[in-house]
């Protein structure tokens, strides 16, 4: 199989290696190996990051491994974040996966207003969050509350699943810059058929388990009707839908302008 990913120079973000690496506020980026291969991952939330989680958990012998609903990322950050520049320096592969900007941020508005916001607690840090910032109730967050209201404010007072994919990286070269929608090719590359098989051949906490369908009025419905049309039918919008009226593409691309470098 021939690879067509794409080396990712993102050096010219004047950042300090060392404090990025080190700092707890940083965003983390996870060592492993396969194979004799020495791979590091930046983890960027709603890019596949739970199939990352479950493959680095997977392969890994660094410790106990968590019991079934245990939190993955705690395990990860525990025993396999990096933690010298040498981490970075002495790997084979140094990868991220990124999407389009406007295709992550309806994605976790599906995923996590929509489609998991109101069983037992479930994403409640996103939805806390949405409620502390804007002072509005998430139950009635339209698509068009979440980018007009919500996405406004600096994104340092917002939860992690927003922020832009750029913030992510380190000032460092990316030997594999991996488009979502050719995840499974790359990693049958970086890895091997049958471990991509494994672990990337569907969308962890996808939205595609549901069908799609036409709603104009979808960005002005409120997140728990659209739940309760998900709940009973198993349905969700289309990303058309959410970007019917074009105001809200536009502004999704205004905030989101960093991305656009990853726009295909």
């Amino acid at each position: 199989m021939t690879s067509e990913l794409r080396e990712f120079d993102n050096r010219n973000l004047l950042r300090d290696l060392w404090m990025r690496i080190r700092s707890k506020k940083g965003y983390p980026h996870f060592v492993f190996e396969f194979a004799g291969k020495r791979i590091v991952y930046c983890y960027i939330r709603k890019n596949a990051c739970s199939a990352f989680k479950r493959l680095i958990v997977g392969l890994s012998d660094a410790g106990p491994k968590p019991k079934p609903k245990e939190n993955l990322l705690g395990y990860l950050l525990q025993y396999h974040r990096i933690q010298y520049p040498e981490d970075i320096a002495q790997a084979d592969h140094v990868i991220f996966v990124h999407r389009d900007p406007v295709d992550r941020a309806i994605s976790l508005f599906k995923n996590k207003f929509i489609r998991g916001g109101y069983r037992n607690g479930h994403n409640t840090d996103i939805l806390k969050n949405y409620r502390n910032v804007t002072g509005n109730d998430p139950a009635m967050a339209t698509f068009r509350d979440f980018v007009e209201i919500y996405l406004r404010n600096s994104m340092d007072k917002l939860d992690p699943h927003v922020i832009p994919q750029r913030t992510h990286l380190l000032p460092i070269v990316y030997t594999d810059s991996i488009p979502l929608a050719k995840l499974h090719d790359a990693m049958t590359t970086i890895l091997d058929a049958q471990t991509a098989d494994t672990y990337f051949s569907r969308k962890v906490n996808a939205n595609t388990s549901a069908q799609d369908y036409e709603d104009l009025m979808a960005a002005e419905t409120p997140a728990v009707e659209l739940y309760q049309i998900w709940l009973k039918e198993r349905v969700l919008p289309t990303r058309e839908s959410f970007l019917s009226d074009k105001k809200i593409e536009n502004q999704l691309r205004l905030i989101y302008a960093q991305d656009e470098v990853f726009r295909v």
